[in-house]
């Protein structure tokens, strides 16, 4: 309008005695997928120091405004999400068996419920399609055993282990505790129905997984996030779906 005369408009404003509820009230779902290595590389800084953790805090606080619902907690290293380690870590015992380490995760989830409140998603990142997956109901590749972190406790120091393929009798064994310990931290925040399994896509799991994980948290439904839709992983029911393209209508 360069050039144009100013122009003169009537404002009319009416002020209703209603107050707009707190994003996380909202009926709408945010599904938002939350990077930490992402924030570490931008910002230049080591991942999980003190700063970082700053950083992150800062996160969460922009995604409490956009009304997040979801938290995602690496159990495998090397996911899609671009983690080197996971955030669930595995701890060599005296006796050889392997503890569970949720000092990461547990101070993670922390972080994302001071600003998003109790979640109604909180993920557990345990399966990837190069460990078993069908594609069109027809296998995707040959199975492998899932990648997970190990920590020395005496050093600190991270490496990366491979561990049993689904179907495998020790599959059972070697998951138990990682969903026992997790199951322990949802349930002592009151948040016990939120754990859920995941992350299938396009290339869905195998029935050994889906059967293996379903032996150590049956009460834990699938998350998928695909181009295709999905109620259920041979019985085991799908509880969080985001999916384009063939999307079903509204409820």
């Amino acid at each position: 309008a360069d050039g144009q005369p100013a122009i003169s408009a009537p404002i009319s404003l009416t002020v209703v005695n209603w107050t707009l509820p707190d994003a996380g009230r909202f009926v709408s779902h945010m599904g938002l997928t939350e990077s930490p290595e992402s924030v570490a590389m931008r910002y230049n800084v080591p991942l999980w120091s003190p700063r970082h953790w700053e950083l992150l805090d800062e996160v969460f606080a922009l995604m409490g405004q956009a009304g997040a619902d979801d938290v995602f907690l690496t159990a495998l290293s090397k996911t899609h999400h671009g983690n080197e380690h996971a955030m669930v870590r595995r701890v060599k015992q005296a006796d050889g068996s392997l503890g569970v380490d949720l000092s990461i995760a547990e101070k993670y989830l922390d972080l994302a419920i001071k600003h998003l409140g109790k979640v109604p998603v909180v993920c557990l990142y345990c399966w990837e399609p190069c460990t078993g997956s069908l594609y069109g109901g027809k296998a995707s590749g040959d199975a492998a055993g899932v990648t997970y972190t190990v920590l020395d406790p005496s050093t600190g120091e991270l490496s990366e282990a491979v561990g049993p393929r689904w179907g495998q009798p020790e599959a059972r064994t070697f998951w138990k505790p990682v969903f026992d310990a997790v199951g322990a931290m949802l349930a002592k925040r009151g948040m016990s129905k939120s754990l859920m399994i995941g992350v299938a896509g396009d290339r869905r799991p195998n029935k050994d997984a889906v059967d293996d994980l379903r032996a150590v948290a049956p009460e834990a439904g699938w998350v998928i996030q695909s181009h295709m839709t999905g109620s259920e992983l041979f019985g085991q029911k799908v509880t969080y779906l985001a999916d384009v393209w063939n999307s079903p209508g509204p409820p």
